[in-house]
């Protein structure tokens, strides 16, 4: 149970971020490493404000609405390790799996795992007591399987006792956990051939992902990229611990919507680093399977988004017919062109 004073330190941190002035949190000394958090780094960290869940679950397509994407589907993202590896600083990203490759690559040094979706977070509260209790990859992934289901049910009940969405996070659990093995088989012979190690088959990137979670620097959260709140905590915490975001994974989202201003404010609210990454994917599994893999340096999709005329993805990334073998990865470091040059986007 959390005492007293640390809930009325939550409440000031919480308090102070809203009102857009942190005076306390800038005096806190950086989180930057890998251990343990202080205290007060924990409670900013952890303390800043969620939004709501959605009343409906949105998508690219009508047929697609009200889904739940409880394991990743793209087959490349090791495409984006050479761009991340090693950076440090800071994490955030949408859905499940994704976020313990990228951690891992970038050598993320705090993670918020922010989607929308309430039903990610439950999946991500049973990820992280599987990697507090396993010591090791093999144990982890036995967790996941079927004849040990039993183990991995009673586990979640001990370690969320007290939690109030103890029996959703079983809920969920049960309906992916076999989504999610066949996902760990499938990236396993992904990453196996490409040579690329990853939480799910190299002992090195299993035991830093799991002392991240030890050290309570893996938070899940209700995060909305069109939301008014959680993104702009972020970007004042991250402020305040002295730890700037590398990378931050949007997934193909930016094709649900149009740009509107509340994701503008996000993205500007974002304190990406010198040389932090907008990553996105843009779906085209009717050419290759797969999708389009784009990397956009931060700080420039801030100008790009300053510009009225960029109102979606597709006037960002540029459009290229592909070959049916053909991951394309597009780097974006340029401003963005006036409109009477810029080139047309289909």
């Amino acid at each position: 149970m959390m005492s007293l004073s640390a809930l009325a330190l939550r409440g000031l941190l919480l308090g102070l971020l809203c009102l857009g002035a942190s005076p306390a949190l800038a005096e806190l000394p950086p989180a930057t490493g890998h251990g343990p958090l202080s205290p007060a780094q924990k409670e900013a960290f952890w303390g800043t404000a969620q939004d709501d869940a959605p009343e409906l679950l949105d998508a690219s397509r009508a047929d697609l609405q009200g889904r739940h994407y409880l394991m990743g589907d793209e087959r490349n993202l090791h495409i984006f390790r050479p761009l991340i590896q090693d950076m440090g600083g800071a994490y955030m990203g949408v859905g499940t799996d994704q976020a313990y490759l990228f951690a891992d690559w970038m050598k993320a040094e705090l993670v918020w795992l922010t989607d929308y979706d309430p039903w990610v977070r439950h999946l991500h509260w049973a990820y992280l007591a599987f990697f507090k209790a396993a010591d090791s990859k093999e144990a982890f992934w036995g967790l996941w399987e079927k004849q040990h289901r039993g183990k991995a049910i009673s586990l979640l009940k001990s370690t969320y006792a007290d939690h109030p969405d103890l029996e959703k996070i079983i809920k969920v659990f049960k309906i992916a956990r076999p989504k999610v093995l066949r996902r760990f088989k499938r990236l396993k012979g992904i990453l196996g051939k490409a040579k690329i190690p990853a939480f799910i088959n190299d002992d090195a990137s299993y035991a830093f992902i799991r002392k991240l979670v030890l050290a309570e620097r893996v938070r899940p959260m209700l995060c909305n990229l069109i939301g008014e709140r959680a993104m702009r905590g972020l970007g004042e915490a991250s402020k305040a611990l002295g730890v700037p975001v590398s990378v931050l994974y949007v997934s193909n989202a930016e094709e649900y919507w149009p740009y509107g201003e509340d994701y503008r404010a996000n993205i500007k609210a974002t304190n990406f680093g010198p040389k932090g990454w907008l990553l996105r994917t843009v779906a085209s599994m009717k050419s290759n399977g797969d999708y389009r893999y784009n990397a956009h340096v931060g700080r420039n999709f801030q100008d790009w988004l300053a510009q009225p005329w960029v109102r979606r993805v597709r006037h960002v990334v540029p459009w290229t017919r592909l070959k049916p073998d053909e991951i394309p990865l597009t780097v974006i470091r340029t401003t963005p062109p006036p409109p009477a040059e810029r080139k047309r986007r289909k």
